[in-house]
């Protein structure tokens, strides 16, 4: 029922969020720059 709602509200499943924020932590800890140049829509929590 998580997975669905979370699917429904966020347009994507739980894990794709997971590895998406992982990706985004990477990318901010190696290279602040290109984590700011990444537009903030695209950045989402």
């Amino acid at each position: 029922m998580i997975e669905q709602e979370h699917q429904r509200v966020f347009d994507e499943t739980v894990s794709e969020r997971r590895a998406r924020n992982r990706k985004l932590a990477e990318i901010k800890a190696t290279s602040p720059d290109k984590y700011f140049d990444i537009p903030a829509i695209e950045r989402k929590p």
